[in-house]
């Protein structure tokens, strides 16, 4: 009778390791989600901080580019000019 007992106990005892593996794993998981969130976040704000030398340069050879360019005062569109 005892033999019956301690192999029921024993076999409870190893199911619930299985269990405690399962619940780690969703644990560690969940940590590395919330790492992989910060890291993300922190490289947003990063690079929508401000704009960089390179970008004040592209920005400003497109307004020199858009300012040599003619304006022509009729439009047309269609068979319509204004």
């Amino acid at each position: 009778m005892k033999k019956i007992i301690m192999m029921i106990i024993l076999g409870i005892i190893l199911s619930s390791c299985g269990t405690l593996g399962l619940a780690r794993y969703g644990i560690e998981e969940t940590i590395r989600d919330g790492e992989s969130e910060k890291r993300s976040k922190i490289l947003r704000e990063k690079e929508a901080g401000g704009s960089g030398e390179k970008d004040e340069k592209i920005v400003e050879e497109a307004i020199k580019d858009i300012s040599v360019r003619s304006i022509n005062k009729r439009v047309q569109f269609g068979e319509t000019t204004l």
